[in-house]
């Protein structure tokens, strides 16, 4: 248990310098004397997130889920990284498995906006109209301006994703390919609302 600790405490101390190399290898290894605490998966984790592998980060915060089940700052990351990964996918032209990862991150980050935002753009890409309508107005909801839905969806319309309401960590999802013109957004969600109000 003492060596753990210590090589736990290594890997904290990588981490802060920015040396994530380290720090992951120094978690490694806190990992392979104990595996009961669920602060060591995070280390990892964080390590993993940085050196942008989600998949691993992943699954380190659900191990870490599993030990502390009412980790609000667990949560935060686990949404975090399925972001992320959800964001690669989006990337690479794979808008299904987007749309996956990023509905796991809402599932542990449910009132965050820019989720709801480029879960959005992914339903808009799978030819699915009518849910990401729902995640838009989702989005204008959270802002507080549901009486312009043009104007609310709009202001959210940023490349960079602001993930610091989830955690304050410096990995910053972004949607960089396959854009949707917001002119041709904003037209198409028109349309998609005349036809779910229409009489």
């Amino acid at each position: 248990r003492q060596i753990a600790l210590t090589y736990h405490s290594m890997s904290k101390a990588f981490f802060e310098i920015g040396q994530f190399q380290n720090a992951l290898t120094a978690a490694s290894e806190a990992l392979t004397y104990d595996v009961s605490d669920h602060a060591m998966f995070v280390s990892r984790g964080d390590a993993y997130l940085e050196l942008a592998d989600f998949e691993a980060a992943v699954h380190d915060f659900r191990s870490a889920l599993a030990l502390n089940g009412e980790g609000q700052q667990i949560k935060g990351r686990l949404a975090k990284a399925h972001h992320c990964l959800g964001a690669s996918f989006y990337n690479s032209g794979m808008f299904e498995a987007a749309v996956v990862e990023l509905t796991q991150a809402l599932q542990h980050a449910p009132e965050t906006e820019v989720l709801y935002l480029h879960r959005g753009h992914a339903f808009m890409h799978v030819h699915a109209e009518e849910d990401a309508y729902r995640d838009f107005q989702k989005v204008a909801a959270l802002r507080g301006e549901h009486a312009n839905f043009g104007v609310a969806l709009q202001a959210q319309f940023e490349p960079q994703a602001r993930m610091a309401a989830v955690v304050g960590q410096p990995v910053r999802p972004s949607l960089s390919r396959h854009p949707i013109p917001i002119d041709r957004l904003l037209r198409k969600m028109e349309d998609i609302r005349q036809q779910c109000f229409r009489d």
